[in-house]
């Protein structure tokens, strides 16, 4: 299972093509710095739980959505070079440059509630579609499910901040 967190530290940020609610319906490109976490995968069954995993990757994501009032849809593309870690509970042992992986996910966005004038919280779910490259290895796809939820904030008519926590399930 992995977990994109895009909150907390790191802060996707949104160019909008037009003012965020002044309009009907708009287009925006999005630029989105993450970082990932893992987690299942490979577990030691022994009592000192170390596992293999993609240690702490760093996601680099674009995206183009179409916004209405209340609905929009979206593809996105995220590219992820991270190595891979042996982890234990009181020391890590990393490999870098191990694999990288390219993903791509169609959306569709709902857009829950107005907060304070101009802020949108929206809810986001997709199939995804990866291709995971490991060295010395055949590449692999992997096909899943995504879901977000997000905070649209505006700086001016044409940039924003958003805020957002993802989740997906690959095999």
């Amino acid at each position: 299972m992995k977990l994109t967190a895009l909150t907390g530290f790191v802060f996707p940020l949104v160019l909008s093509m037009a003012a965020p609610t002044r309009v009907p319906a708009q287009w925006s490109l999005s630029l989105e710095l993450g970082s990932e976490r893992f987690w299942g995968g490979s577990l030691e069954t022994a009592p000192e739980s170390r596992s293999f995993r993609p240690y702490r990757p760093t996601t680099v994501t674009a995206g183009l959505d179409r916004f209405s009032r209340k609905l929009g849809y979206g593809l996105r593309l995220r590219y992820t070079d991270a190595s891979m870690g042996l982890e234990g509970e009181d020391a890590v042992v990393a490999v870098k440059g191990v694999f990288s992986v390219v993903s791509i996910w169609p959306e569709l966005s709902y857009r829950l509630a107005t907060l304070g004038g101009d802020n949108q919280l929206f809810v986001h779910a997709g199939p995804l579609l990866e291709l995971w490259s490991l060295v010395d290895q055949e590449s692999r796809t992997r096909l899943g499910a995504q879901g977000a939820v997000s905070l649209s904030i505006p700086l001016s008519s044409r940039f924003g901040l958003s805020l957002s926590a993802d989740i997906a399930v690959t095999p």
